[in-house]
C-alpha cells in the first residue's frame, strides 16, 4: 500500500523541476502498490518522462498503463488524453488532434460532467493548437472562441489561446479583432516567445496597414525586452523590417544602420 503523504511527496519533487527523482521514487514504489495505486504512480511517470523528452519511456509506460485494464471511466479518459498529447509532442499533429476528436465523441456524456470540465477544457486547448499548427485555423477558431470562457491555471495557458486565437482570426481576414487578441497575449508581459511573436505580427500588421508608428514602436519592444541570443523572431526580420519602417519615415540614418544590422545579423 502507498500512503497519501507518499504521492504527495512524488507529485512535489517532479513539480520542483526534479523529474528524474520523482520517476525513481515512484518506480521503487510499483513492487507494493494496487492496481489503483499503480495506474497513480505510472501516470505520474509517464508526464515526468514526458517533461524529459524522454518520449520511448513515455510510451512504454502508457503502454504498462493501459495494461491495467482498469474499467473506470477517470482511467480511461486520462489516457486516451496521454496518448493524444504525446502523439502532438511528437510532432504528429494530425494523429494527436483526431486522438482528441475522437476522446471527445467516444466519451460525451462523460464530458458533461463537472469533476472532467478541467480536461475537457484542456484538451479543446491542446486540440486548437494541434489545428493551428496544421493551418487549419478555421477549425481552430471556433474552439478557440470557446476557450476564451476556460479556467486557466497559469497565465501562460491563457495566453497561448489569445495568441493562437489572433493569429486565426487574421488568417481568416478579421484583421482588427486579430489585432487586438495579439496586444490581448502582449498585455500579460511575461516576456516569453508567445509574446516575442505576437510582438511581430502586430508590428507586420502595423507596416502593412501604414501605421509605421506602431510598427517600430513595436519592433523596438522586440529588441528591448529580448536581447538573448536565442530568440523566437530572428533577429535579421526585426533589423530588415525596421530599415524599412525607418525609410518610409524618412529618417536615412536608422534606415542604414537596421540594413546594416540585418546584412549581419
Amino acid at each position: 500500500m502507498v500512503e497519501d503523504a507518499q504521492f504527495e511527496h512524488i507529485a512535489e519533487v517532479g513539480d520542483s523541476g526534479r523529474p528524474e527523482d520523482a520517476i525513481r521514487e515512484a518506480q521503487a514504489l510499483l513492487g507494493h502498490a494496487s492496481n489503483d495505486e499503480k495506474a497513480a504512480l505510472l501516470g505520474g511517470m509517464h508526464v515526468n518522462f514526458c517533461k524529459l523528452g524522454r518520449l520511448g519511456d513515455a510510451w512504454e509506460t502508457l503502454e504498462q498503463l493501459k495494461q491495467l485494464q482498469a474499467s473506470d471511466i477517470s482511467f480511461q479518459l486520462i489516457t486516451t488524453f496521454y496518448e493524444a498529447t504525446l502523439l502532438i509532442q511528437e510532432r504528429k499533429y494530425e494523429a494527436g488532434a483526431s486522438a482528441f476528436a475522437a476522446a471527445l465523441e467516444r466519451h460525451r456524456d462523460a464530458f458533461q460532467e463537472a469533476r472532467f470540465r478541467y480536461l475537457y477544457e484542456d484538451i479543446q486547448c491542446r486540440r486548437a493548437e494541434a489545428l493551428v499548427f496544421l493551418s487549419r485555423c478555421n477549425e481552430a477558431l471556433p474552439i478557440l472562441r470557446e476557450a476564451l470562457s476556460f479556467t486557466f491555471d497559469q497565465p501562460g495557458d491563457e495566453q497561448r489561446v489569445h495568441y493562437y486565437l489572433g493569429e486565426c482570426l487574421m488568417a481568416a481576414g478579421e484583421a482588427e479583432e486579430g489585432r487586438k487578441e495579439l496586444d490581448h497575449a502582449v498585455s500579460f508581459g511575461l516576456q516569453n516567445a508567445f509574446e516575442e511573436r505576437a510582438l511581430w505580427r502586430l508590428a507586420a500588421f502595423h507596416f502593412e496597414t501604414g501605421a509605421l508608428a506602431q510598427a517600430q514602436l513595436k519592433l523596438e519592444m522586440i529588441l528591448r525586452d529580448f536581447p538573448g541570443p536565442a530568440t523566437a523572431v530572428p533577429r535579421e526580420k526585426v533589423f530588415r523590417l525596421l530599415s524599412k519602417t525607418f525609410h518610409f519615415l524618412g529618417d536615412k540614418t536608422n534606415e542604414e544602420h537596421y540594413a546594416s544590422l540585418a546584412k549581419r545579423a
